[in-house]
């Protein structure tokens, strides 16, 4: 919200580490797990992530970088979904195995999770023909496993941003 594309963002150092850029126009179909999560009391916990996990992750981000800058919507839909994989021992999210089944089910890009929160959606390519389709699809399967849905639209705004392109992730 404070960034109008996606950023890199060091949130306990409230820093910013890159701009990454915009990205098409996408459908988030989401659902809370329920409760609440003490940010705080989360920040200290120890995390369990190994130096290969650290360094997965910063692979993923160079990835990232990437597939925002040509705009491969497929490619930030797997990152997405590896990330959320990877923070399962950290923040189990208990509706992720689901709603992978979903994302499959109707066509979507991966699953995007809220690392420190308690929410996931189904990521959507919203200038897909199929996803006026594929949405509510997604919102009648998340409704059945949660009880509640929420659908957003991202939005940027390219001609504010200024990209770097040779932005490596170095741990």
């Amino acid at each position: 919200m404070l960034y109008p594309g996606i950023v890199a963002f060091h949130h306990r150092s409230v820093r910013l580490r890159a701009v990454l850029g915009p990205l098409p126009a996408m459908t988030v179909v989401g659902v809370d797990e329920g409760g609440a999560v003490d940010t705080v009391d989360f920040n200290r916990i120890p995390k369990p992530f190994t130096v290969a996990d650290r360094h997965e992750y910063a692979r993923l981000l160079d990835r990232l970088a990437d597939a925002i800058r040509s705009r491969d919507l497929t490619e930030v839909g797997r990152i997405a979904t590896r990330s959320a994989l990877m923070n399962q021992p950290l923040r189990h999210k208990w509706s992720l195995d689901r709603m992978r089944e979903i994302c499959r089910e109707v066509g979507g890009l991966g699953i995007a999770v809220g690392h420190s929160g308690t929410t996931l959606g189904v990521l959507l390519d919203a200038t897909d023909p199929a996803c006026p389709h594929r949405a509510p699809a997604a919102a009648q399967a998340c409704t059945e496993l949660t009880g509640g849905v929420a659908v957003y639209r991202t939005l940027s705004f390219p001609n504010t941003l200024r990209t770097d392109p040779g932005l490596r992730v170095r741990v």
